[in-house]
């Protein structure tokens, strides 16, 4: 369900939806989610306080017993989902939340200065299905928050030029499913990155680079950051999109602290006549425990996905999913491979 309120001062948009999912010979893995976002275009209330003034306010709320493990290539959500980089976690009742908030202020015509505030949670339930291994299933409650702030250039012909300082923190505490200990960690970096953005009405591109200072007892560990995201509109019924990243990411399974964690994603999309589509997608991760490699994930997975939206109301899909996870820790490792063949029925009211 999606809903729309705009006026002079503040647009609105709240959507709403759950999904259930049913699995013909493992009755015991059928599963329900819920999503709920929504954000808050305030630039005409506050622009009246502070003439110039931007300020949008978003929020994303997810459950669900399995976790979103990528974000589709050239997908743009109003809320970044800091979690979804790859781990392919046992089954869990989870819950994520994210706030951010967007603001800017126009020092002159082409500059202006953006600051970003970004707060994520993770919490876990019960654990409802771990997989055959002595080892206890250990996951943790994070806390996640970023802060940026710097200049932005518009450049003539309407590409962009920033500056970007970072400031993460994240904390963590252990929810085992036998571990006795507690356990409960901090971290904190800083980073500065520059940003290039340019395109048309067919093709847009980003490209970032910087360095990142993940602080700990040592004396801390620089290392590169970035990101590539590319979507093109080959001709009128296909597009094609690929996003690569590299950056910190909180550990939320298996082990608790920072990742360095590389994302690499592609997808093709088609519209095939009136009533079909198409889409592709491809993705690989390397989750790497920062600044010990106490634990390396890897992974990933390759879908594709047919609509059919001849229908008014209700849109049919099918989808076929193969996926390969790997955990290596200190002492232990597990190897995880799945293949799932969904039949979707999808509705919206606005």
């Amino acid at each position: 369900m999606q809903v729309l309120d705009k006026t002079r001062d503040v647009e609105t948009t709240l959507n709403v939806g759950g999904s259930g999912n049913v699995f013909v010979n493992n009755s015991k893995l059928n599963f329900f989610s819920a999503q709920i976002s929504g954000s808050v275009k305030l630039d005409g209330l506050v622009g009246q306080l502070i003439p110039g003034l931007k300020l949008r306010i978003s929020d994303s709320f997810a459950f669900t017993p399995e976790q979103p493990s990528f974000v589709q290539a050239g997908t743009t959500l109003p809320t970044e989902n800091v979690f979804a980089r790859g781990i392919q976690t046992v089954r869990a009742n989870t819950y994520t939340n994210t706030t951010s908030l967007v603001a800017s202020y126009p020092i002159s015509q082409s500059l202006s200065v953006r600051g970003d505030y970004v707060y994520s949670i993770f919490r876990v339930g019960n654990i409802v299905f771990e997989q055959a291994t002595d080892v206890p299933v250990v996951f943790f409650d994070t806390d996640f928050q970023r802060w940026s702030i710097g200049p932005s250039y518009r450049l003539t012909g309407g590409d962009q030029v920033s500056l970007n300082f970072q400031t993460t923190t994240a904390d963590f505490r252990n929810k085992s499913s036998g571990l006795g200990q507690s356990f409960n960690q901090s971290i904190t970096a800083r980073g500065l990155e520059a940003e290039y953005s340019t395109g048309t009405k067919h093709w847009t591109a980003v490209v970032s680079a910087g360095a990142t200072f993940l602080e700990d007892g040592s004396g801390g560990l620089f290392f590169f950051s970035g990101k590539l995201a590319v979507s093109r509109e080959l001709d009128p019924s296909t597009r094609v999109s690929l996003d690569v990243s590299r950056q910190l990411a909180p550990a939320y399974f298996a082990t608790g602290g920072a990742l360095i964690s590389t994302v690499v994603g592609a997808s093709l999309s088609r519209n095939l006549g009136d009533s079909f589509s198409v889409t592709g997608s491809a993705n690989y991760a390397l989750n790497q425990a920062t600044p010990v490699e106490v634990a390396r994930f890897e992974s990933y997975s390759g879908t594709v996905l047919i609509n059919y939206t001849g229908w008014r109301d209700i849109t049919p899909s099918v989808s076929y999913q193969y996926t390969h996870f790997e955990v290596s820790q200190s002492g232990f490792g597990f190897l995880v491979n799945r293949s799932v063949a969904l039949l979707s029925l999808t509705t919206r009211w606005k």
